[in-house]
């Protein structure tokens, strides 16, 4: 007992870290239940401040510092495991076991205070006062409502020789807020408006594919990172959506519909056609699983280019199928689980529910 008290005496700050840390992860249990106040105290005050303040601050930086961490805490959680396994086989495990615990808590209490507390805000549909329900009717209205949208933009924007959508003005202006102009898009939720830095370009953009993601939010830079070579049809949207995270949106439905809302908000008719498009591929699919044989009718009804671009999206990831895409796209399903979102990515469709009840309300 003496033993254990000196140990505790030696390295109780690290002792209070690992506890600290433990509890705060226990109470995540019973957030959801205090949704509101994490909404107005948390999501509305304090963390526009604090992330206004970093996302301006890492702005500066021209280059994803994030990008530079992601590859950091690979080798530190390589480099903790090869400790564990050093000191252990010294006969040291509790001290390996003590260091390597402090790291993760001060890792997961810093990601939780700087960020991960928005996963427990109230739901958007609540603070967007939408209706709590809707039907099948609605969502086939809604279908038909982003066919009809989709359709008009697919044949005004600018397309390749294979018939294929293509940006008309570079990737790197679509991460601009002097494009994007943020705030004036947020009008329809303008307590997500802020002073934030732009998106940001994954230099390992080409590595990146093989996992799957094409974009990514790191909390502790407060930077939103965006995949250069993702298809043209998608790159609007993505980027909304990282953007969308930067402003405290968690849930991936949320940060989507977001996504949406922003680009149609928007005047340039690329941004319009990769919200729409987006959106169409989420209600097609969520109509599937409700009534098959009425999504296929409802697809040919999508104009045919359109139709192409949906095709070259399939294919393009089609690519980049294999082990790595297989394991990135686990632990994000566990990640995503881990915060409250009890469908892992299949909560990627619940955006849907969301375009339901804005469309047609």
């Amino acid at each position: 007992m003496k033993k254990i008290h000196n140990e505790y005496k030696r390295h109780k700050k690290q002792y209070l870290m690992i506890v600290s840390a433990f509890l705060l992860y226990l109470s995540t249990y019973i957030l959801h239940h205090i949704s509101f106040l994490i909404e107005h105290v948390y999501a509305r005050t304090l963390f526009p401040i604090t992330n206004q303040l970093l996302s301006t601050l890492t702005s500066f930086i021209p280059f994803s510092i994030a990008e530079f961490l992601y590859v950091s805490l690979y080798l530190l959680a390589f480099a903790l495991i090869l400790s564990i396994l050093i000191q252990g086989i010294k006969g040291k495990w509790l001290k390996a076991i003590r260091e390597a615990l402090v790291i993760i808590s001060v890792i997961y209490l810093g990601f939780m205070m700087l960020w991960g507390l928005n996963y427990y805000r109230q739901p958007l549909w609540v603070s967007l006062n939408m209706p709590v329900e809707s039907s099948k009717q609605q969502l086939i209205s809604t279908v038909d409502t982003l066919t009809q949208m989709t359709n008009q933009l697919g044949v005004r924007v600018s397309r390749d020789e294979q018939g294929i959508m293509k940006l008309s003005i570079p990737r790197q202006d679509f991460l601009k807020d002097d494009f994007l102009q943020m705030n004036s898009l947020l009008k329809p939720i303008p307590f997500l408006q802020g002073v934030y830095g732009d998106a940001k370009p994954v230099f390992l953009s080409r590595y990146m594919l093989y996992t799957q993601i094409s974009g990514l939010y790191f909390p502790f830079t407060a930077e939103a990172n965006v995949n250069m070579l993702i298809p043209d049809a998608t790159f609007p949207f993505t980027v909304l959506h990282e953007l969308a995270h930067q402003r405290g949106i968690a849930l991936e439905d949320e940060a989507n519909f977001v996504a949406f809302v922003t680009a149609m908000n928007h005047p340039s008719l690329d941004v319009q056609y990769s919200g729409a498009i987006m959106a169409l591929r989420s209600s097609i699919n969520a109509l599937a699983r409700v009534d098959l044989a009425l999504a296929q009718s409802k697809v040919e009804m999508i104009d045919s280019s359109v139709r192409l671009d949906m095709q070259s999206i399939r294919d393009f990831w089609a690519q980049y199928d294999g082990t790595v895409g297989t394991v990135s796209n686990q632990i994000n399903d566990t990640y995503l689980k881990g915060n409250q979102q009890k469908d892992g990515v299949a909560s990627y469709g619940r955006m849907v529910d969301l375009l339901v009840r804005y469309l047609h309300p």
